[in-house]
């Protein structure tokens, strides 16, 4: 329960525009290290702010941790930073791992769309 408290405080203020936000992923950061959840919503919130360095690592983390819920929406963070970053060939590699491992034919569409574009 704490965790999923930490987790939606930080999302509202951070929709807020609210600079606490950072303070409260850290918290949960600091609280639960090896919560796939955890480390996926603050590498997104990095991502966001452009702290790009730092939101690799914990999306990198995420995927490696991740569930099945989270493995589709890690890999598809990852893409897409390495797709901004210009490393294309990684940005295939977390694709094309969804491609092989989704039950989902959204997800797949996804993955191919993306694909695509990066061709």
């Amino acid at each position: 329960k704490h965790r999923q408290a930490l987790l939606r405080l930080g999302a509202v203020l951070d929709r807020q525009g609210d600079a606490a936000s950072r303070e409260v992923f850290e918290r949960a950061i600091e609280a639960f290290p090896f919560d796939p959840e955890v480390n996926f919503n603050y590498g997104v919130f990095l991502f966001r702010v452009g702290d790009r360095d730092r939101a690799l690592g914990y999306l990198t983390q995420a995927s490696a941790l991740a569930s099945d819920s989270l493995f589709e929406p890690a890999h598809f963070a990852l893409a897409s930073f390495y797709a901004q970053t210009g490393d294309l060939e990684s940005a295939r590699r977390y694709l094309r791992e969804v491609v092989l491992h989704t039950n989902s034919p959204e997800s797949l569409q996804r993955a191919q769309t993306m694909l695509a574009g990066l061709e």
